[in-house]
């Protein structure tokens, strides 16, 4: 039965099949192509994203893939990312998952292409000019909102489900730095309402995507961003000359920009930060349990920089534990382009057919043996070595935040309100995890988010 439906797969899609001859990869079957692999991986506890990273070892720097009867070229390659993401960018375009975020982002560069990708992204409050120099200024603003959840956190013996706790978190630091106020849990359900629906779109297949049809998704969307809209009116009828949040010393620069526009700007920080963020913190914390002598060290280090009266957040090794953290468990393990709809495009020593799908898969660099001395180990101080440029999120063999001229416009602030929350929570409390939970993940918005994993804020004796 196998071998007849992988001839019959031939039959349907010989021509296609052709098309990436050279290109090697598991034997697709009729009429699932090889997406059978990825119900079979889940099975044993896997997620798509460690079966595409899998393969590496086992067909090397380029995969094909089949989706039914559509191919996937799969890149666990440095090189090749980087002929897509930096050299070549205008070969490829942004597909998905922009038709399943489409009716739940207002408009960003997230999900357009060409000119108004440009426009969009060089209009960003986070583009602004002076940002750089701004950023350093919201760290008291930082620890202030993250001492005020552990005081609520460390009264508590109980165990509380990381995620959700360190979402809220990074949401609430979020909206002080961007706009000086905090909102309400009306405005944060309606914002993790719609994160919810663009993450179910995200499992569907495209041809079947129609506008929502719950009238609560459209409540809660336009709730979250009406509330910004709000902020940014409020704000613009008494323009503070000294208030220091983003929305004011944008709105001081006079931008030419409808108040509408500000407010899905400002909404969207959320969408694009919030989860991948709180991700990187709860595996942060989940590896620093799991690894005393390097909890150790970081407690040291911070600790002999509040003596010096330096910043926590400015530690070195800080900044070596959260990018190792990233390097290992990244929140986006993967992501996606397309070859244009107008014309082939050369890839290493192949054509790949105009609008092929192609799958980058960051954890398929970050776990390579290629590129990493003992990837599968949690080694924060492969990074007091220099192998990286200390201020690099963007390079051939560590891409977090993507590459090249689309990576994470909010790659910068995340970084830094990362930095300063961890600081502020490891000098504050100890965060004890069971050592015995299994690490598990799920995808939220196409974020590679830690399911099931419980902590107790513990206050330092």
């Amino acid at each position: 039965m196998s071998q007849r439906l992988e001839k019959l797969f031939r039959v349907c899609f010989g021509s296609r099949i052709k098309q990436f001859e050279g290109i090697r990869g598991p034997t697709p079957k009729f009429p699932f192509g090889t997406l059978r692999a990825i119900s079979e991986a889940e099975l044993e506890g896997k997620r798509p994203w460690d079966v595409f990273a899998g393969y590496e070892k086992e067909y090397g720097a380029i995969t094909l893939f089949w989706y039914f009867g559509s191919p996937i070229v799969v890149l666990n390659d440095a090189e090749l990312i980087r002929e897509v993401l930096v050299d070549k960018p205008q070969d490829y375009y942004k597909d998905d998952p922009v038709t399943a975020f489409t009716p739940v982002l207002e408009s960003t560069e997230f999900d357009v292409n060409g000119p108004e990708w440009k426009r969009l992204r060089k209009l960003e409050p986070i583009s602004m000019e002076g940002f750089d120099e701004w950023l350093p200024t919201q760290a008291s603003v930082i620890k202030k909102v993250v001492d005020t959840h552990l005081a609520r956190l460390t009264a508590s013996d109980t165990h509380v489900d990381l995620l959700p706790t360190m979402e809220r978190m990074v949401y609430d630091v979020y909206n002080e730095c961007i706009v000086g106020q905090q909102l309400d849990d009306k405005a944060y359900q309606s914002f993790y309402t719609t994160s919810n629906m663009a993450t179910k779109r995200m499992e569907l297949p495209k041809w079947v995507l129609i506008p929502p049809l719950d009238p609560r998704f459209w409540y809660a969307r336009q709730y979250h961003f009406g509330a910004f809209e709000k902020i940014v009116a409020e704000t613009k009828r008494h323009l503070y000359t000294d208030a220091n949040d983003l929305l004011h010393r944008y709105l001081r620069k006079a931008p030419d920009v409808s108040d509408k526009q500000v407010a899905q700007f400002l909404g969207n920080i959320h969408a694009g930060g919030v989860f991948p963020a709180a991700t990187a913190l709860v595996n942060t914390l989940y590896l620093l349990n799991r690894t005393p002598d390097v909890a150790a060290k970081l407690s040291s280090q911070l600790a002999a920089a509040e003596s010096r009266g330096s910043a926590p957040e400015e530690s070195p090794f800080l900044d070596c534990v959260l990018r190792e953290s990233m390097r290992f468990l990244p929140p986006v393990p993967m992501f996606f382009r397309n070859v244009l709809k107008t014309k082939p495009a050369h890839l290493g020593k192949y054509l790949l057919p105009a609008d092929t799908k192609i799958n980058i898969v960051v954890q398929g660099v970050h776990r390579s043996s290629k590129y990493w001395q003992d990837p599968d180990v949690f080694d924060p101080s492969r990074w007091e070595k220099g192998i990286i440029d200390a201020k690099s999120l963007d390079s051939d063999r560590y891409l977090p935040f993507g590459r090249g001229p689309r990576i994470c416009v909010g790659a910068t602030l995340a970084m830094f309100c990362m930095k300063v929350m961890l600081a502020t929570i490891r000098t504050g409390a100890r965060v004890a995890i069971d050592s015995h939970l299994a690490y598990r993940q799920f995808n939220h918005c196409g974020v590679a988010e830690p399911l099931g994993l419980r902590g107790r804020f513990v206050p330092h004796e």
